[in-house]
């Protein structure tokens, strides 16, 4: 406990009243501190992992966040289920961590796991916080183990989300563990497939509700266009956006938070070089690194900002390659037992396991509930998303099997012909 106020003497000049403890807002009194009640909204989902788990998860970002800092806030990510053994992920972002730099090697990781930025990433030009490097990821198997079980995954590059993109792979459990796959993955390892993924499902699968985020015009007004998203001004307790659960079941009102992933495994435009750079990378070096997916000139490497996907789009838009929505929206609970204090969930069908519950949005928040309007997103499955409509490898079927053997032929009879005989033997 923090230790007691001194009471000033009497007569003592420049007498002060004791300070009172300034009021904690559950929603940002700690890095990790809504992991609980979140809990309470997964389960509307359809997520839970038992109180006792959760709170030992609570208790091991506690640890986590401490071990990195006051300044990083740390969160539950969600789950990513393997043949052999489970990924747990947290999630901080990355400005906030003690490595900002994307490009920057975590020497205790790289001692312990071999993780080793792949050569020439500069020269593909990785982006960083503006990027799919957004966020920093740790992962452990054992939530419930101490903080040294928490291992910071690599950041990622473009070549390796344009891998992951072309591939659907089981994992192993195993961050140590070798991908076999063509093209190769930079890297070689299921901590890169892992971080690959993860930057998949945290652009595709991301929500929030329309008007609670907007994007940031300064930014798209530079040269190159640099797409952000930022919160939305805050509004008094009278003007607060509310919805109703007829327009919450509607996607109109659900965009996506995070910034999309192109083909080429970046969320911005690639700047264009500037032409003091006369210095070409090693083609040969690269080339025995990575083997891109795509022919060179297929490769989409384009500077269009028409070809991006606005920021904040409407999950009306996300169909599958069949004409079918992506998403299912449900009020909890509904019909006749829907009130204004109901949640609405959200969840992914490319991504299985994605889910995203919003609650407190029915009604304008009070001083006491202010903090309890907000939109969670969680993911509990394989990392792997599901595509329907898509090309599959189908075995070829094997020749039809041969008819019986017909009865085979009569052996004809052995013909003796005698020899002539010669004159003399008479």
């Amino acid at each position: 406990p923090p230790p007691p106020v001194p009471e000033p003497a009497e007569g003592e000049e420049g007498e002060e009243e004791a300070e009172e403890p300034a009021e904690v807002d559950p929603q940002t009194a700690g890095p990790i501190s809504s992991v609980i009640d979140d809990a309470t909204l997964w389960a509307w989902g359809g997520v839970g992992f038992g109180e006792e788990l959760t709170f030992r998860l609570f208790r091991s970002l506690q640890l986590l966040a401490g071990r990195e800092g006051d300044e990083c806030p740390v969160k539950f990510w969600g789950k990513v289920m393997g043949r052999q053994g489970d990924y747990w992920v947290a999630q901080a972002e990355t400005e906030k961590t003690s490595a900002p730099d994307p490009l920057e090697a975590d020497p205790d990781t790289e001692e312990r796991l071999g993780f080793m930025m792949p050569k020439g990433v500069k020269d593909f030009e990785a982006e960083g916080v503006d990027g799919p490097n957004k966020y920093t990821y740790w992962v452990t198997s054992d939530p419930a183990g101490p903080k040294e079980g928490w291992t910071k995954l690599p950041h990622v590059t473009p070549q390796q989300v344009m891998v992951a993109k072309a591939h659907r792979k089981m994992l192993t459990g195993d961050l140590r563990a070798p991908v076999a796959s063509f093209p190769p993955l930079p890297g070689g390892t299921e901590a890169h497939l892992l971080r690959a993924v993860i930057a998949e499902i945290t652009a595709d699968a991301t929500l929030s509700l329309a008007g609670l985020l907007e994007p940031d015009d300064d930014a798209a007004a530079e040269e190159p266009p640099i797409w952000r998203v930022k919160p939305a001004e805050e509004e008094d307790e009278e003007s607060a956006k509310t919805f109703t659960m007829t327009e919450l079941g509607m996607p109109e009102q659900w965009v996506h938070a995070e910034i999309d992933l192109r083909a080429n495994g970046r969320c911005q435009l690639k700047p264009a070089p500037e032409e003091e750079e006369a210095e070409k990378p090693d083609l040969d070096a690269l080339k025995a690194t990575f083997y891109t997916p795509f022919g060179a000139k297929d490769a989409p490497e384009d500077s269009d900002p028409s070809k991006c996907l606005k920021p904040l789009r409407s999950v009306a838009e996300d169909v599958d390659p069949l004409g079918k929505p992506e998403w299912v929206l449900r009020a909890c609970p509904r019909g006749a037992a829907a009130t204004p204090t109901s949640v609405a969930v959200a969840k992914s069908l490319k991504w299985p396991g994605a889910v995203a519950v919003a609650a407190g949005f029915g009604r304008p928040p009070s001083p006491a509930e202010k903090y309890r309007r907000r939109v969670v997103n969680v993911y509990v499955g394989f990392g792997v998303p599901r595509r329907p409509g898509a090309a599959t490898h189908t075995p070829k079927h094997p020749a039809p099997l041969s008819t019986e053997q017909p009865a085979l032929p009569d052996e004809a009879a052995d013909v003796t012909v005698e020899p002539p005989k010669e004159e003399g033997d008479e």
